[in-house]
């Protein structure tokens, strides 16, 4: 994997690949094709399947406040370590030598995965080094965006050894992958250069928390939630994030987001205050691993309304929404388009109004 001109990571080929490694590619490429199962107790045509649906927070306030929201996926990732159900989790975190990218992460501590809690909203590949990971033989978990685990969940059916050594696949709202000019734009809104760079975090330390670049001689600067990533990195997003219909992890085993507090409108507001995740089971696999991280004392949980999301989460909304007029737009353009399926396409487009859903058609007609 190579950063291009835009900062995006994208693959480099340097020798002849074969046909039928270029076919099991095409498969399970999420960029090409993303399916969404519908093996769950409960479906919802914008948020998928789940069996149960909760806030929760992590027992260690310590990661509750470095992480994210509520480090539900950092307690889950400790409880699997400690209790060796897994040999390490398969994640990211940021760059040793370039603080505002990422790196593929193999947790296997508490110390490591209280360094890999948090958002990167910069470009990761962690299923780049997937095939050395399974000649290891070591099991794992995995903690990626939601493409990554689409893609691992259809490699699944070609390589026997994803299921026997990869148990758990977890997940995040994944709202797009800004590209690296995104972190630079924020660096250069705080005043800090990329040579005096010591160490960055998008978010953490309080929900939402903020984005903080430390300088080599310990001075930082900080940058609200709301003017980083909606003012900044937002802006950055690749277009085939615009277009995909899976940001809320429906191949993953468990998924969490932010549990937003709400004003009297239903909008969520960014008060900071002690961090909170919506946790989603999506399988019988996720459903019994947390009630196992419950009854071990790593997380606690409350009653979740899931009504409530659809205007806490206003940006999936209006994607799952805006996704038949984006793919129209995207095939009469170019002549082709990715293939989603269980993701209710048709249903979700009535919601927009044929004004929206023509202003939405026009505007990726042009980008594309």
């Amino acid at each position: 994997m190579g950063r291009d001109a835009e900062g995006f990571l994208r693959p480099s080929q340097s020798e002849h690949v074969a046909e039928t490694t270029e076919k099991k590619i095409e498969a399970c490429c999420p960029g090409l094709r993303v399916s969404r199962p519908r093996n769950a107790s409960n479906y919802h045509p914008v948020w998928g399947a789940y069996s149960e649906a909760h806030v929760g927070w992590s027992t260690n306030e310590a990661l509750r406040k470095h992480g994210s929201s509520g480090a539900v996926l950092s307690a889950i990732a400790h409880y699997l370590v400690q209790s060796g159900k897994v040999d390490f989790i398969l994640t990211i975190c940021d760059d040793d030598e370039d603080p505002i990218s990422n790196a593929t992460y193999m947790a296997k501590t508490y110390e490591d995965v209280y360094r890999a809690a948090g958002s990167r909203y910069a470009p990761s590949a962690p299923l780049s080094q997937i095939n050395e990971f399974l000649e290891s033989g070591k099991r794992f978990a995995v903690i990626a965006k939601p493409c990554d685990i689409s893609a691992l969940r259809t490699l699944s059916r070609f390589d026997r050894r994803v299921n026997e050594q990869v148990p758990y696949l977890l997940s995040f709202f994944c709202a797009g992958v800004p590209s690296r000019e995104g972190a630079v734009q924020v660096l250069e809104k705080l005043s800090v250069t990329e040579d005096d760079l010591s160490s960055f975090r998008f978010r953490g330390d309080g929900w939402p928390g903020f984005a903080k670049a430390v300088r080599k001689d310990g001075s930082s600067s900080t940058m609200s939630y709301s003017d980083s990533w909606g003012g900044i990195l937002s802006n950055y997003v690749q277009f085939r994030c615009k277009v995909c219909p899976d940001g809320t992890g429906g191949s993953a085993d468990l998924v969490c987001a932010d549990a937003w507090n709400s004003d009297e409108n239903g909008y969520p507001v960014f008060e900071d205050e002690d961090g909170k995740s919506l946790v989603l089971p999506r399988s019988d696999v996720g459903l019994a691993l947390m009630q196992e991280v419950i009854a071990a004392g790593s997380i606690e949980i409350g009653p979740f309304d899931m009504s409530k999301l659809i205007a806490i989460q206003p940006g999936q909304r209006r994607r799952s929404y805006a996704l038949l007029a984006r793919l129209l737009g995207l095939f009469l353009k170019r002549g082709a388009r990715p293939r989603f399926t269980g993701f209710s396409v048709f249903r979700n487009a009535r919601a927009l109004s044929p004004a929206a859903f023509l202003k939405t058609f026009i505007g990726t007609f042009r980008r594309a």
